[in-house]
């Protein structure tokens, strides 16, 4: 690889986890480091003049973080009227008090950036994070998720991370989690012995410099996942001692090697579909991605009927 290529590459990582605002002050911010921690620490900053979702009630069994990017309101706005809602399932199973929170990134548009804060007074639902929201940044993106939740929702049991993009099955989550343990919990699809890709123009690159390994650590698929509030709290921990890259599930998955935690895999969650053909067929799934919005809806409401129809 060229110098010119290599100094491109290296300046895009680094600016991936030090971009911020020198004129907004920050709520929070965490700049630990260790001498084993990558070329820059996470700094996690949260507008302070800009409309943000209160903390959780104690009431909440679980929360969903979902990444959603700025431009996505049709998205959120399909989430809102379907699995996002607390009461969507409460003539089944009550009010399982679950609450839905969209993080999202600078648009570094103004005009954008003021329909977003309309959006985050009206609903109350977004966490809005002070660094660009861009592909190289999922990883800042999701673990500020989650020192959002240590510090803001950390009386919750469990901890969903999701896509924007997924449709959720939330009685079928629910069914699952009443069958396992509330501590030490990983699950969602598990990818195994995934490369490294060495490939310097693919989205997916990462330099043998920034990562000198060639396999990653187990890791479940970001579309979609839950992990319990205990794991969180371990994995906001460890961040300081876990070397930076820019694929946010493998390096969750790497923040759970640290914690000498394995993922477990469930059928449930389907990264790839399909989209169920009988009714019934809902009951068995979690999430499946890649869902448009046009879609969720009538999929959403297929999953309630399965519920309360099928056996």
């Amino acid at each position: 690889m060229d110098n010119s290529r290599q100094l491109f590459l290296r300046r895009e990582f680094l600016n991936s986890f030090t971009i911020i605002d020198s004129n907004t002050e920050p709520v929070a911010i965490d700049t630990r480091i260790s001498p084993n921690a990558s070329v820059a620490p996470i700094k996690l900053r949260f507008f302070s003049n800009r409309p943000s979702a209160k903390p959780c009630q104690s009431n909440n069994i679980i929360l969903l973080m979902i990444n959603s990017a700025p431009k996505n309101y049709e998205r959120r706005s399909s989430i809102r009227e379907t699995w996002g809602k607390p009461d969507f399932i409460r003539n089944a199973f009550g009010n399982h008090a679950w609450r839905t929170i969209f993080i999202i990134g600078d648009s570094y548009s103004k005009t954008l950036n003021n329909i977003v804060d309309t959006e985050a007074l009206k609903y109350g639902d977004i966490v809005l994070a002070d660094f660009g929201d861009s592909f190289r940044n999922l990883t800042y993106k999701t673990v500020f998720g989650m020192e959002w939740a240590n510090l803001h929702c950390n009386t919750a049991k469990y901890y969903y991370k999701g896509d924007d993009d997924v449709m959720l099955n939330p009685s079928t989550l629910f069914r699952k989690l009443a069958s396992k343990e509330s501590k030490k919990l990983f699950i969602g699809h598990v990818m195994s012995s995934c490369l490294v890709n060495r490939q310097e123009y693919n989205r997916y690159y990462v330099s043998e410099k920034d990562l000198p390994i060639s396999t990653y650590p187990d890791y479940c698929s970001g579309f979609s996942y839950v992990i319990s509030m205990d794991v969180v709290r371990s994995m906001v921990t460890v961040v300081p001692k876990v070397r930076k890259i820019p694929i946010d599930d493998a390096y969750v998955g790497m923040l759970a090697k640290e914690i000498k935690l394995k993922p477990r895999d469930d059928p449930g969650f389907r990264p790839f579909g399909p989209i169920p053909n009988e009714l019934c067929e809902y009951n068995k799934v979690i999430a499946v991605h890649g869902i448009p919005s046009s879609l969720l809806k009538s999929m959403a409401i297929k999953s309630r009927k399965a519920l309360l129809g099928c056996v």
